[in-house]
């Protein structure tokens, strides 16, 4: 997911059409309940299989530092080790295993 401002709207826009995504930009105003009064925010959410394993994963596999890293790699395990997340789904899992996302250069 990729969260901006509403007036970032066209750069999310242009990075999911960079990346070739057909995904949607949502624009949302969110309500906290704390009183503060927010920008309204556009969101790019990936959920599609194939866009995560051939673009998303690739993106971003041992490039995030930091927490950021972490987490990314946490979330690659949970992929494979959550009972609740479809079969169809650790195939990102047994390729990060396997070592297929190290050899992938296109976002080198």
């Amino acid at each position: 997911m990729l969260r901006m401002a509403i007036r970032d709207k066209e750069l999310i826009e242009r990075v999911r059409d960079k990346l070739c995504l057909k995904n949607k930009v949502y624009c949302y105003s969110y309500q906290g309940k704390d009183g503060f009064k927010r920008q309204p925010q556009a969101v790019l959410i990936v959920r599609d299989l194939g866009a995560l394993r051939r673009t998303i994963i690739p993106l971003f596999y041992k490039k995030l530092i930091g927490h950021k890293g972490k987490q990314f790699e946490a979330w690659i395990e949970r992929i494979g080790n959550d009972p609740l997340v479809p079969e169809s789904y650790k195939i990102i899992y047994r390729l990060h295993k396997t070592g297929f996302y190290n050899s992938d250069s296109r976002f080198s």
